[in-house]
């Protein structure tokens, strides 16, 4: 996910494997191992920290999407109550181990800054690093349910693929926006798989599709002149336009932009009035989807 430096995710051309990552990953524990001597007393207390904390984190992060997508009071309350008790023992852990507290910590930190650094340095280069959501088949993004409660109102914008023409649209969206939040499509071309998943592997077409990665990238570097939230959806099967319909039945943008093109021919949202305007020289269809938010 672009939070450490590339050269761990190369994998060998044995068998396709990231030996440095594995290098990595086993390396680190053998030399805590060397260091503390083999001891199992030491041992636990420094990694007592980590378990803990992740298991805290995990919960939490059940108990957040639970609430905003609104499930039973009872699934909700055991969900609370999980958080709270590993909380209550992680928290009593940072006390009861100094040393697990000092070496975790410590590791976080530095994992974090390397982080932030590896960002950095994309940044710098003008590489930026955007995580959409992914759009799936049983259900939409979190975030459309909750702009309907609320009565926000969005723009959005497709895509294309084709990096030549991909800012297009971001800086007409930006221009018809005003103070209005964004949502940006994108129909990817994942790699296609072969094979089952390998173990533990996290299966995100998105992850795999390095041209969605430089040209979304693109996107928010435009898009960031417009001050406003920004939304990324990711689209890995069907068409640009079918989802753009599925998403603008549910989220009633007040502008649905997409480059005018061949291939995008048909209407991405309900039938609306639309008006062509030019952006870098590239056709734009801007639908009108709700005009008496316009007046």
């Amino acid at each position: 996910m672009r939070f450490l430096p590339r050269v761990l995710a190369r994998g060998n051309r044995w068998r396709d494997k990231p030996q440095w990552a594995i290098a990595v990953a086993v390396g680190t524990p053998v030399a805590i191992v060397i260091v503390a001597r083999g001891s199992t007393g030491t041992l636990g207390d420094l990694y007592a920290f980590g378990l803990l904390g992740a298991f805290m984190l995990t919960s939490l992060s059940l108990d957040v999407i639970r609430w905003r997508e609104r499930v039973a009071a009872v699934v909700m309350a055991v969900g609370v109550i999980t958080t709270a008790a590993v909380a209550v023992a992680w928290v009593t852990n940072l006390f009861a181990k100094p040393l697990a507290t000092l070496f975790g910590g410590g590791l976080t930190v530095v994992g974090i800054g390397i982080g932030l650094a590896t960002q950095r340095l994309a940044n710098r280069r003008g590489v930026l690093v955007v995580f959409p959501h992914l759009l799936r088949d049983d259900r939409l993004p979190t975030f459309i349910s909750r702009a309907r409660a609320t009565g926000r109102r969005y723009v959005l914008a497709l895509v294309p693929s084709d990096p030549e023409q991909a800012v297009a649209p971001v800086k007409a969206a930006v221009r018809v926006a005003g103070d209005r939040p964004i949502v940006f499509l994108y129909r990817g071309q994942p790699t296609p798989r072969t094979g089952l998943p390998h173990l533990m592997e996290i299966v995100d077409p998105y992850l795999n599709d390095a041209s969605a990665h430089e040209i979304l990238g693109r996107v928010e570097q435009v898009a960031r002149t417009h001050g406003q939230p920004r939304k990324y959806i990711y689209v890995s099967k069907g068409t640009g336009a079918e989802a753009a319909h599925r998403i603008g039945a549910q989220l009633r943008p007040v502008h649905t932009l997409v480059v005018e093109s061949p291939n995008e021919r048909t209407e991405p949202t309900a039938a609306g009035p639309f008006a062509r305007i030019t952006e870098n020289s590239v056709p734009i269809l801007d639908y009108a989807t709700d005009p008496a938010a316009n007046a």
